[in-house]
């Protein structure tokens, strides 16, 4: 009969137990050195997996839709490129994700080929500034520093080095995009008859903004076999907008992979008109806060294409993401809520309170002319302007009330009120071409079988991009807003057609003064209240007058691109736009008809102050009036 075996030792026990931790941590440490070591050799970066490898991975913030970039920035090599596989005629792109920790990152490029021509390296970043060097040290003429840079390299070497420079670091760690696009001997140069900036071969983009507008600034191109005083390579500039008030990274960065390539340009982004002189080279965008736009340039010879390194502005400053999205000043909030309370009092009982609606109209009259005036004069401040305005404006709207006391005649009275609603139906005529557009694109395929002939294929969609357009030129021209054609770009072309538009509103208006003095009122008050709601829910409706008060005050704006960021279909963001806008014209709708039912009955205008003291004058009684007199009292017809 076997004894029973002993049981063992504390000392035992707690060997076996050390045993198994460090076996189990030894596999960890294994494993974890496996994976750090496969992407260091596969990617010497970053690696983008559908999710986290295990919870203790370290993770960086790039959070997106599906994927997770994983932070393995942390391999003591440099970032290794091996470009055998790509040529100019196959695979011309390569792009990496990567998480910089270091102040210096030195990036080897190896078994550059041949029959490259040349290529250009890309870094681009979210908001801290980096700086892109050909040696291991900053020196003159040979670095780039921004968020979207990019540099030339046609040495005919089979290696080439660069170097990433860290400045003031906002983040441990700043994620990054590096791209390299190759091309062939005969493509064009970006940036080879560089005149003005600093480094020889300047192929990126230099980005400013004021309130106003964007300022987007390269450098001509230049090809082999053609000196830079030959103007014949053609540039074309593209752009395309984000998601409105997107300040996502992801976003970003796939705003940015869309406009890399020349094929991806053309697919994606939107070509702007072409400018001659000064402004070819320098391009002015009108400015949309929080609204991201990429920037691209396409220079073409001898249908040979190469692209610039793209470039992205929000219009405003990333680090103080509030005011991207917000009033600007206290001022503005305070017009904000003004523009919804008055802007319901005029859409719904406008023309019933009739005294009160002149007043209004009386003081943004004065406001927006008094603004207009005093923009002129590039010392006064924004502060300055708006307090000026809204004084003026007092007095335009008691001076217009004491004009209907006095006269009484609704016909001059109800000016002011059609004169605005002429300027909004005038402004938004300029600014809507791209709704236009898409009600071109729905009956696009009858053009060709009734008209054929001159037909062109516009830019496809995708996110942020236009839908596809097929039809006459002379109809997809229209389809542009209407402040982009060239013929606009001329100040007297543009406020004649302006002022026609408004006299066609005042001509429409004026013969039936009672009902068109309520459609007036919903019309306009209904803008005032949905222009609100959509510059707090993320939408670019309020651009619809800014951008004539830019076209009539700043220095320069006739030759912006307006090109607004609205469409009808599409992602989340779009089918906020389209609900603001179906509301706007809903809310007018309504207006219109419950002042109408409440009018019925009444006169069309309610008697005025003077007239009735005037009235009761001319039938005040005499020494040859009967005894007997009626109770009512008579109202000139002119009331």
């Amino acid at each position: 009969m076997r004894e029973p075996s002993a049981s063992p030792s504390p000392q035992r026990l707690l060997t076996s137990f050390l045993t198994d931790l460090l076996k189990n941590l030894s596999k960890v440490a294994e494993d974890w050195a496996t994976l750090r070591v496969r992407a260091c050799v596969d990617q010497r970066s970053a690696v983008r997996l559908s999710g986290p490898v295990c919870p203790k991975c370290p993770i960086s913030y790039l959070h997106t839709r599906v994927h997770t970039y994983l932070n393995l920035r942390h391999c003591d090599e440099d970032i290794e490129i091996d470009l055998l596989p790509y040529r100019p005629n196959n695979r011309t792109v390569y792009k990496q994700y990567a998480s910089l920790s270091e102040i210096k990152t030195e990036i080897h490029i190896n078994h550059i080929s041949d029959d490259i021509g040349f290529f250009i390296i890309q870094v681009h970043s979210f908001i801290e500034n980096l700086t892109l060097s050909y040696n291991s040290s900053i020196l003159l003429h040979s670095h780039v520093t921004g968020t979207n840079i990019g540099l030339i390299y046609n040495e005919g070497n089979s290696k080439a080095n660069f170097y990433i420079f860290r400045g003031v670091q906002y983040n441990k760690e700043v994620p990054i995009l590096l791209v390299v696009t190759v091309y062939d001997y005969l493509d064009p140069l970006p940036g080879g008859c560089n005149l003005s900036l600093d480094n020889k071969l300047a192929p990126y983009q230099i980005i400013s903004y004021t309130d106003d507008y964007i300022g987007v600034e390269s450098q001509p191109p230049s090809t082999f076999g053609l000196s830079c005083d030959e103007d014949k390579i053609e540039v074309d500039m593209y752009h395309m907008f984000l998601r409105e008030y997107d300040n996502n990274i992801q976003s970003y960065f796939d705003g940015i992979e869309k406009m890399l390539t020349v094929e991806t340009i053309q697919l994606n982004g939107k070509k702007v008109r072409p400018a001659e002189g000064y402004y070819k080279y320098h391009r002015l965008y009108s400015a949309y806060r929080g609204t991201g736009e990429v920037f691209a340039v396409i220079a073409t010879y001898n249908n040979r294409s190469s692209a610039y390194v793209s470039a992205v502005s929000y219009g405003c400053d990333l680090m103080d993401w509030d005011k991207c999205i917000a009033p600007v000043t206290d001022y503005w909030k305070y017009i904000s809520a003004l523009m919804v309370l008055l802007g319901t009092v005029i859409s719904f009982v406008g023309h019933k309170f009739f005294r009160l609606t002149l007043f209004i109209m009386g003081f943004v009259f004065g406001i927006f002319f008094t603004y207009l005036a005093v923009s002129y004069d590039g010392h006064i401040e924004l502060n300055e302007k708006i307090v000026t305005s809204v004084i003026i404006g007092f007095f335009y709207g008691v001076i217009w009330i004491f004009i209907w006391w006095k006269y009484g005649v609704p016909l001059l009275s109800v000016h002011l009120t059609f004169i605005l609603a002429g300027i909004l139906f005038a402004s938004t005529i300029f600014y809507a071409g791209l709704a236009l557009k898409h009600l071109l694109k729905a009956t696009a395929g009858s053009w060709e079988q009734w008209l054929g002939g001159n037909e062109r294929t516009d830019s496809l969609a995708r996110e942020g991009s236009e839908l596809e357009l097929v039809g006459p030129e002379p109809l997809v021209a229209i389809s542009r807003a209407l402040s982009d054609l060239v013929v606009f770009t001329n100040n007297v072309n543009f406020w004649l057609t302006f002022t026609s538009l408004v006299i066609v509103c005042l001509i429409i208006l004026v013969p039936s003064t009672m009902h068109g003095h309520i459609f007036a009122c919903s019309f306009l008050g209904a803008f005032a209240c949905v222009v609100v709601l959509n510059y707090y829910l993320g939408g670019n409706l309020q651009y619809i007058i800014i951008n004539t008060l830019r076209r009539a005050t700043v220095k320069d704006f006739n030759v912006a691109i307006v090109d607004p960021p609205f469409q009808l279909a599409g992602n989340r963001s779009r089918g906020r736009k389209m609900a603001c806008t179906l509301r706007c014209g809903y809310f007018a709708v309504v207006g219109y008809v419950l002042q109408l039912r409440d009018q019925r009955g009444k006169p069309p205008f309610p008697p005025n102050r003077s007239g009735i003291i005037l009235a009761n004058l001319t039938n005040s009684p005499s020494e040859r009036s009967p005894l007997l007199q009626s109770e009512s009292v008579s109202v000139p017809y002119n009331v």
